[in-house]
């Protein structure tokens, strides 16, 4: 996968709900920033830790499944 933020990026501009989808898939796997610091750091104005990108980029592909499905 390529950069889950640049994904996150990519999906979020094609539909604006892809954002709340995301942040809920991001926390129910274990995620811990906010909807607005979640948004920051797609956006490139917050850091998050290497585990958070992990759990990104995890939530990013179960999205996709469900999307696909």
């Amino acid at each position: 996968m390529q950069d889950p933020q640049l994904s996150a990026r990519n999906l979020i501009s094609q539909d604006e709900q892809a954002l709340w989808d995301l942040w809920l898939r991001y926390w129910a796997n274990g995620g811990n920033a906010q909807l607005i610091e979640f948004d920051a750091y797609i956006h490139g104005a917050y850091e998050c830790s290497a585990t958070d990108l992990e759990i990104l980029a995890f939530s990013l592909e179960e999205l996709g499944d469900l999307r696909q499905a």
